[in-house]
């Protein structure tokens, strides 16, 4: 399923209403955070706490806060495809259907 700029638009409203957003991370998100934190047992529950988008980094893009248990919380973004939000969410499976396939190097499936 190929997205239109609007249909994006229309997805990050749909989020954008469900904030804050919990999720978990996708392996390639989870190994930048590991090597960032300096903490290799992590595996964070993330709350997202906005939406955009970014159509030079590829699409919808989140503002993510990590408590990792310390006295601080670090905020960072990440592409929506790299966070994995509970199926049971009422937007999971429109997110779902959003996502591109993605090859082994990174690039769309088609390109």
């Amino acid at each position: 399923m190929s997205w239109s700029a609007k249909d994006e638009d229309k997805l990050i409203w749909r989020l954008q209403r469900h904030l804050p957003l919990y999720a978990h991370c996708r392996p390639s998100l989870l190994a930048f955070l590991k090597v960032r934190t300096g903490n290799v047992s992590i595996a964070p529950r993330l709350k997202i706490t906005g939406v955009f988008r970014a159509d030079c980094a590829g699409g919808i893009i989140c503002k993510v806060v990590l408590d990792d248990g310390l006295e601080r919380q670090q905020v960072f973004v990440a592409p929506l495809e790299d966070l994995a939000i509970d199926r049971r969410h009422p937007i999971a499976q429109e997110i779902a259907t959003r996502k591109p396939r993605r090859s082994r190097r990174g690039k769309t499936v088609g390109e």
